[in-house]
């Protein structure tokens, strides 16, 4: 008989025909019992009792300055899709960086969420409890960050809640008790990750749900944080007033808003500039209305490879179209300042082509079409007054 690991509502299990490989499944909801029901319950009072006595609670952002060359895999907005989500722990488990168990390999790498995990789909109950899982197992190296749908007044009205009411949780007592505490995990979030170079005065990456522009952040308030020299040691900044500070970001790791944004989204794109800040934007929720609305079919998350500064950072897009088939790879490796697509391997070789087109390059040719435009109608009306 196999061996399986009881994660909650989880169980990881050998893939048939594949020595050593393994995928998370889901145990189907209708068949977990009182006592999963209170392995669950006991999960999140875990995480949430280490978070909270590690100082995470209220509005605040964190920092890292990590050793050159750490990775962090970042997945844009999931939805709740925990299929999917499931297929790509499967990727990265191949790529060597989490194990059969969920456990990261290597110290200098980090799993970072980055909000909206959750939201009205179906399977969101799912997909949190498999993220709590991976925080038990490997707390200081999986970073959730909080997102729209994470918010109090937002959760309480959307389909985690009915998850919680309908399905393995909804048994007698116990329902106030297990929304207090998914209030209480999720004011344990930070609303932002910074991640600095050796010198933290060159500039930050800055991995948040919300926009520069939003007011959920004013990072003005973290200055000192953020250009503090400590290496490799998580820092907290809280949002409270305090004394303000100029801080640089070079860069920036956005959520495709896909209410508000209509172009097919490929995984990972770049988008407009964020006050001056190179802009990312990662999506990774193929959910049944995500694929109906926005025809959007990829399985997708990204890794982030830091250098001595964030100029010399790489970010990779991972993604396969589930309509194909085909399995999660690697589809490109991109210099994270200009979208120039280089070989990993061979980070010294003239970049061969680019992602899209750079953002600047693409404002600057279109402020030529519109200056021509301009000028071929100067030309029509001339001839048609003569």
């Amino acid at each position: 008989m196999k061996q399986t690991l009881f994660l909650c509502i989880f169980t990881v299990i050998p893939l048939l025909g594949m020595k050593g490989a393994h995928v998370v499944q889901p145990v189907p909801l209708k068949n977990i019992a009182h006592f999963e029901s209170k392995r669950c319950k006991q999960l999140l009072q875990e995480v949430v009792q280490q978070r909270e006595n590690s100082g995470y609670a209220g509005r605040f952002v964190m920092k890292l300055t990590p050793y050159p060359e750490t990775t962090f895999v970042v997945w844009g907005p999931l939805k709740g899709s925990s299929t999917s989500f499931m297929r790509t722990l499967s990727s990265i488990q191949t790529l060597g960086i989490i194990d059969p168990y969920l456990k990261i390999v290597h110290q200098d790498t980090y799993l970072v969420f980055n909000g909206d995990a959750i939201s009205d789909s179906e399977t969101s109950l799912e997909t949190l409890m498999l993220i709590l899982t991976l925080m038990k197992i490997n707390p200081t190296q999986v970073l959730y960050i909080k997102g729209e749908a994470e918010q109090e007044l937002q959760w309480q009205n959307d389909g985690l809640k009915k998850a919680l009411q309908q399905k393995s949780f909804s048994f007698p007592g116990q329902k106030s008790s297990i929304t207090k505490l998914i209030s209480r995990f999720f004011n344990t979030l930070p609303l932002a990750l910074y991640i600095t170079g050796l010198n933290p005065l060159d500039g930050a990456l800055r991995i948040s749900y919300f926009p520069r522009t939003s007011r959920e952040i004013d990072e003005t308030h973290c200055g000192k944080t953020l250009t503090s020299a400590l290496l490799n040691v998580p820092q907290i900044c809280s949002l409270s007033p305090a004394e303000k500070a100029p801080v640089h970001i070079k860069a920036t790791i956005t959520s495709e808003q896909r209410l508000m944004s209509y172009q097919q989204h490929p995984g990972l794109t770049l988008v407009e500039p964020d006050k001056g800040s190179v802009t990312w934007s990662i999506f990774s929720g193929p959910t049944p209305h995500y694929q109906r609305e926005y025809q959007f079919f990829r399985d997708a998350f990204a890794l982030i490879k830091t250098g001595k500064s964030i100029d010399e950072a790489l970010i990779e897009l991972y993604s396969a179209d589930l309509r194909t088939g085909e399995n999660i790879h690697l589809v490109g490796s991109y210099d994270i300042m200009t979208g120039i697509e280089r070989n990993p391997r061979q980070l010294s070789k003239k970049p061969s082509r680019n992602l899209g087109e750079n953002i600047v390059s693409m404002y600057t040719q279109l402020e030529s079409l519109i200056a021509q435009a301009t000028r071929l109608t100067e030309l029509l009306i001339e001839r048609g007054d003569t």
